[in-house]
């Protein structure tokens, strides 16, 4: 099985490619905020939702625990994928909700509840604290330049009640439902504004 060519297979259509770029530039933003807002430790994410492995991921969690790729992926990895995810609720969470492998936690662990361009909020405990900050500083986030996303944006903004509910998910197969709301990186650069002038730094 080739894990490489297996990893890429999804990223070969040029818009495709566009959008992960833009993803991967938001990252550095992301891990800022999440040095100022920490983790509140439910275990939500990791009882409900797959989390999807970097090609460096699985080579990091496969020397970790002595694995070849067959054995890493018939014991830890969703066989419903096409691609590499780990299998829910994680394998790696013990019953206190702390995680077995921290210190060497897939990349999507260290930016969540940050998902693409979505950001989870509710039932994440972290990412209804975050959505907080934004609705409190709603008028900040009004300031937005580009004509084309301006709409969007007035809506989100008009209310609590209307940010909490602008994307909405059902995972039908684990009952599970969630909240989340769009993000990109003007509102990342404003968040990390906001909390710098918060915490005095």
């Amino acid at each position: 099985m080739n894990l490489e060519k297996l990893l890429r297979g999804n990223f070969k259509e040029k818009e495709l490619l566009e959008m992960y770029h833009e993803i991967i530039e938001t990252e550095p933003l992301k891990l800022k905020i999440l040095k100022k807002v920490k983790c509140k430790k439910c275990g939500w994410c990791c009882k409900a939702q797959n989390a999807m492995l970097t090609i460096e991921d699985v080579k990091r969690l496969m020397t970790h625990l002595g694995y070849n790729y067959q054995e890493f992926y018939e014991k830890y990895l969703d066989m419903n994928m096409k691609i590499p995810y780990l299998k829910s609720p994680c394998p790696f969470l013990d019953s206190e909700n702390r995680c077995t492998i921290y210190n060497i936690r897939p990349k999507v662990c260290k930016i969540y509840p940050f998902v693409d361009f979505f950001m989870v909020v509710k039932p994440c405990l972290l990412g209804e604290e975050i959505m907080n900050i934004i609705a409190n500083n709603g008028h900040l986030f009004k300031e937005h330049t580009d004509k084309q996303d301006n709409n969007h944006f007035q809506e989100l903004y008009n209310d609590r009640l209307e940010m909490l509910g602008s994307v909405t998910g059902m995972d039908s197969s684990k009952g599970v439902e969630y909240h989340s709301m769009f993000v990109n990186k003007d509102i990342l650069a404003k968040l990390i504004k906001i909390l710098k002038k918060n915490n005095g730094n």
